[in-house]
């Protein structure tokens, strides 16, 4: 059964047309990835599915009557002051209202107040709250967070103290609890770790209703969606199965499609060089031949569309000098404390040429603070070596911090290095899908 349905929607900011034409269908057990390209659309188009509408925008969105919608943006944070507990509970708003009345209707029956009519209120209420789910939602609260990464002493903090990412993580479960029967979303799976996000999966793949999700994470995709819309050449497009089926499906479509557009082109030169021919001739018979050909050649351009372009892949390497030798890093007796909080101790690891190390442990045990130790960004205890003819990059989790700049995409970049000419910092970008009009467009808009 169809619950959501998007009918010749189309969005533009100002004379730049985002997508145009889009029309799609959400069943009630749908599981859809949402994919496309940096600046597609996609959280544009979350947002009007979640009732937030652009300014110039047409079409029109048809829900089910009764449908509800959780997007991640209608469950912030709005109380610094109470616990992770609390904040995750408010969600259930109107159950612990019920609650304080049903505690109020059985103080006055147990006070000898014996009213039918307050019997049967009490009764009633009572049924209502535990089919909605009454007697579970603080159990359903903290297991959730639990599941979310929170530790259970941790339930009890503030919200005032958490993290960005635990924020967000709050914010998710909260979504998550809402009783929403189609759920927006976008990156769920930013800023968890292994644990959460297969606790996550696991809960997709349980849910009693539909989602559409956005993530970079193609494993994760793979895992909780069984169709695919395409946000793609300003337009979107529905493809059933994962989204490695989606990138199969559409590098054949393309395959199909350029063969048939090549083949129908080919037909148009024949048929023209015919007419030409024909022409040439100059007999009365010719003319209906050119007259009949004509027609033929518009009834093939009318049937002429252009394939989607192949899909545009990232490629880059990075220029590594030559090594002087094996050791790269080698780290003793590494400790570190925050405050009061230990985060490890008598960490030793080395690090040898041509090695890829993955660095793994759950949200908070102090991986970052671990690399930033042996960058020496941080003071702790123990010693690290590094190699004097390394070079080392270090990209840091939280870039957003940094990418505030009103300067353009092409500036920002180029003030680093202003060696480089114009043409390679161009070139550079490229390779990561930044060109044309992006070049010039201020980072904090990106």
């Amino acid at each position: 059964m169809i619950i959501l349905q998007g009918k010749d929607i189309a969005v533009s900011f100002g004379e730049r047309v985002l997508f145009s034409n889009v029309n799609f269908a959400v069943d009630e057990n749908d599981r859809i990835g949402l994919a496309g390209v940096n600046g597609a659309g996609k959280t544009t188009l979350f947002r009007m599915l979640a009732g937030i509408e652009p300014e110039d925008h047409e079409g029109a969105i048809i829900k089910q009557a009764g449908l509800t919608v959780g997007f991640m943006e209608q469950h912030v944070l709005r109380n610094d002051e109470i616990s992770v507990y609390e904040e995750a509970l408010s969600v259930f708003g109107t159950l612990m209202e019920t609650e304080k009345e049903l505690d109020s209707l059985h103080s006055r029956i147990d006070g000898g107040d014996t009213d039918a009519k307050l019997l049967e209120k009490q009764m009633n209420l009572t049924e209502r709250f535990q089919d909605e789910g009454g007697l579970t939602f603080r159990a359903r609260t903290e297991s959730m967070l639990i599941g979310m990464g929170f530790k259970k002493e941790e339930l009890k903090k503030p919200v005032k103290v958490l993290s960005g990412g635990e924020r967000s993580k709050l914010q998710l479960v909260k979504l998550l609890l809402s009783g929403a029967k189609l759920l927006l979303l976008d990156e769920p799976t930013n800023h968890l770790d292994i644990e959460a996000s297969e606790w996550l999966e696991s809960f997709l793949l349980e849910f009693k209703g539909a989602y559409i999700v956005i993530s970079h994470d193609r494993y994760f995709l793979d895992k909780v969606t069984n169709k695919t819309f395409a946000l793609d050449n300003f337009t979107l497009d529905t493809y059933k199965g994962n989204y490695t089926e989606y990138l199969r499906q559409y590098d054949e479509r393309v395959t199909y499609l350029t063969k048939k557009y090549t083949e129908m082109t080919e037909e148009i030169h024949r048929i023209e060089g015919i007419i030409e021919q024909q022409r040439r001739f100059n007999q009365e018979h010719n003319y209906i031949t050119i007259r009949s050909k004509e027609k033929q050649i518009e009834r093939i351009r009318k049937e002429l569309v252009p394939p989607p372009p192949p899909r545009r892949k990232i490629h880059f390497q990075i220029p590594c000098r030559l090594a002087h030798g094996t050791d790269v890093i080698s780290a003793k007796d590494l400790s570190l404390k925050i405050g009061d909080k230990e985060l490890f101790r008598n960490a030793e690891f080395e690090i040898k040429y041509g090695e890829r190390v993955f660095l793994l442990g759950s949200n908070g045990c102090g991986k970052s603070s671990l690399m930033k130790l042996v960058l020496g960004k941080l003071k702790g205890e123990g010693s690290a070596y590094i190699a004097d003819w390394l070079k080392i990059g270090y990209f840091d989790q939280l870039q957003e911090l940094r990418l505030t700049s009103p300067k353009t995409t092409m500036d920002f970049v180029w003030d680093d290095f202003p060696k480089l000419s114009r043409t390679q910092i161009q070139s550079a970008l490229a390779m990561f899908k930044l060109y044309g009009e992006q070049l010039q467009k201020p980072v904090n808009m990106l």
